[in-house]
């Protein structure tokens, strides 16, 4: 299932989204690890506040 976001700005969701499947090929990770890895880097900036680094 698809994780939860609270509406709110998707600006660098893209940008994540693919910082980390390139980090996962990088890696070597098989392909549903590649596609696992970069939603989870989008959705952790669509739940952060605007453009700045998660501490």
């Amino acid at each position: 299932d698809a994780p939860a976001v609270v509406d709110g700005s998707a600006v660098g969701a893209g940008d994540a989204f693919l910082a980390g499947v390139i980090r996962a090929l990088d890696d070597e990770a098989d392909a549903p690890d590649v596609l696992r890895h970069g939603v989870a880097v989008g959705t952790a900036a669509l739940v952060g506040e605007g453009a700045e680094l998660v501490s």
